[in-house]
């Protein structure tokens, strides 16, 4: 069984090397700011700077979900909060660059509605857990939930596959409107 292990170094590093890999990006496919782009092969490399953001952080908010610390006011658990928050912020921001790629087909489109979903159901977790709710917004991170399930209906009626997707985040954000 896959274990997830908790390794701040690590993720500090992985952090400074995408960093690194940011900064050297030739200037024909750099991108910069948040908002979505209309050049397909910068707005992938966008989403994938925010999606691997996303997953080096994530590391935190399992930790929150599945072994919480004894004392939330020491420096690791404070760290660990910050960490969490970033992470959110992150998979907000993978959700908004994927705005650009699920208008039109193309080679990567299904990998892109897949991240979609995947990232949905990860926020969705975090927006009504006590001390998550202290890292977000939780109307913000509701509402690009609730954006990016929009964009995968796009793509219900052609394939089963996004159906059941939209059907399952349909399901979620409701179960999270209500409690």
């Amino acid at each position: 069984m896959g274990k997830t292990t908790y390794a701040p170094i690590v993720a500090a590093e992985l952090r400074t090397q995408l960093e690194q890999w940011h900064t050297h990006l030739h200037p024909s496919v750099k991108f910069s700011g948040t908002e979505p782009l209309l050049d397909p092969q910068k707005a992938f490399l966008q989403a994938q700077y925010y999606a691997a953001h996303c997953q080096i952080n994530w590391t935190y908010v399992l930790r929150i979900l599945t072994a919480p610390p004894s004392d939330w006011e020491s420096e690791e658990s404070i760290s660990m909060l910050n960490s969490a928050e970033l992470a959110i912020q992150y998979a907000i921001l993978h959700l908004r660059s994927l705005e650009a790629l699920l208008q039109d087909r193309h080679l990567m489109l299904f990998t892109n509605q897949i991240s979609c979903f995947a990232f949905t159901t990860m926020l969705l977790c975090t927006v009504d857990h006590p001390k998550l709710m202290q890292c977000q917004h939780p109307p913000t991170s509701m509402a690009a939930a609730q954006r990016a399930r929009d964009l995968l209906t796009v793509w219900a009626d052609e394939d089963t596959n996004v159906s059941a997707m939209v059907s399952r985040l349909d399901d979620l954000l409701a179960q999270k409107k209500r409690s």
